[in-house]
């Protein structure tokens, strides 16, 4: 990694950031955060990279981050993730909507003879012939100060999406497949996807159909509770006691 990182915890750099975003047509977007202890993630770091630069957000110190969202919002500007159902959620959850347009290379590549659902490294490894480092996969990122190491790690997340997005366009161009995925991107900013309603937690749980009426019923119930208290304690389904 030999591209200069800047790493914006001010809101005068925020402000500097902003200006630059208004002079893109895209940029890639990657995200850190824990979930570990809590039902909501917590947002601890925005990653953004474009060819010529790359940034480190880190929303723990801002105060606020409306002017980010504004830009990134901005319908002229594409949103190039990896996997972004996460990162989307996160977006989600702040804002209360969902950028437009946006490209997951993880939908993309199948289109190129890759499995289902590759992972980044993979990616990464297969048209960049770069290995990644695993060193800060289990990095508490809520901590402060981050390590140099940490945001040279977070910034790998972009500075190679940017690379595998211009190769995998340029290849689903070439095949006159660029315009395949229009619904699969737009589905992904379906608001949706990330309205969790506790009514409906029961869906998600596997064996269902195998259940007699009362049965379900009871099931439905006790979803629909464990769901709800999960998110007014912010604390994970698991850790709800049903006692």
């Amino acid at each position: 990694m030999t591209a200069r990182i800047d790493y914006v915890n001010t809101p005068e750099q925020l402000t500097q950031l902003c200006q630059q975003i208004r002079k893109v047509s895209w940029l890639a977007l990657d995200t850190e955060f824990l979930r570990e202890k809590t039902y909501y993630p917590k947002f601890c770091l925005l990653q953004l990279a474009t060819p010529e630069w790359v940034a480190c957000v880190d929303p723990i110190a801002l105060p606020q981050l409306k002017p980010l969202f504004d830009e990134l919002y901005n319908p002229a500007i594409t949103k190039v993730f990896h996997s972004c159902r996460q990162d989307l959620e996160i977006f989600y959850q702040i804002t209360g909507g969902l950028p437009t347009p946006v490209f997951d290379t993880q939908v993309a590549a199948p289109l190129l003879g890759f499995q289902d659902n590759p992972g980044y490294a993979m990616l990464v490894s297969s048209l960049l012939n770069v290995n990644l480092t695993k060193a800060h996969t289990r990095a508490d990122w809520s901590k402060r100060p981050l390590t140099q190491a940490q945001i040279e790690y977070a910034a790998d997340d972009v500075i190679y999406l940017c690379q595998i997005y211009q190769i995998v366009l340029q290849k689903l161009e070439e095949l006159g497949r660029a315009d395949w995925l229009k619904h699969d991107f737009a589905e992904l900013s379906n608001p949706a996807h990330y309205q969790i309603q506790p009514e409906h937690a029961w869906l998600r749980i596997k064996g269902k159909n195998k259940l007699t009426g009362k049965q379900l019923s009871i099931i439905q119930s006790l979803a629909e509770w464990r769901e709800a208290t999960a998110q007014h304690e912010d604390k994970p389904k698991k850790l709800v006691d049903s006692r």
